[in-house]
């Protein structure tokens, strides 16, 4: 009889413990760190044509385009040369605004930043048109080719 109850504690001491192996659970965890990054992307489809035109009109070029992208606070696009213009000649900048934002229309650029797009919510356009008009006053002396480059910059308003 000893060994039936030897027999059986045996059987049961193996099934207890198999069963314990299938039983048991084994997990790992891990801390997953996140971020969303703001984004504030312009950038433009190429360099306009030459501006050329006589004294007393003005010229004006719509081959250009932006695309710009943004996210968090409200934005604003800025504009400003990096030289002033000849004298008698001014250069002038509008830009399509994207839905929901606000074009200011023909501005003149200079060396100080101006605001040209205001009010821009998040999201992401291309294919925005930008218009570049060169003016030239009367009695303006010829000058020879001259650049001016043109900064797009997008900030919180």
């Amino acid at each position: 009889m000893k060994r039936n109850y030897l027999g059986l504690f045996l059987v049961i001491t193996v099934f207890v413990a198999a069963s314990g192996l299938v039983l048991a659970a084994d997990s790992a965890t891990q801390i997953v760190t996140f971020e969303v990054l703001p984004v504030n992307d312009i950038s433009v489809s190429n360099n306009p044509a030459p501006l050329r035109t006589i004294p007393g009109s003005s010229v004006s070029d719509t081959s250009t385009t932006y695309s710009i992208s943004a996210n968090g606070a409200t934005k604003k696009i800025t504009g400003q040369l990096d030289a002033d213009m000849p004298p008698g000649t001014t250069l002038q900048i509008n830009l399509e605004a994207p839905i929901g934002a606000a074009s200011a229309g023909d501005v003149t650029l200079s060396l100080s930043a101006a605001d040209l797009v205001t009010g821009i919510a998040n999201g992401s356009w291309s294919d925005l048109q930008i218009t570049y008009t060169f003016t030239v006053d009367p009695g303006t002396d010829p000058t020879a080719e001259n650049t001016r480059t043109v900064t797009l910059t997008i900030t919180d308003e």
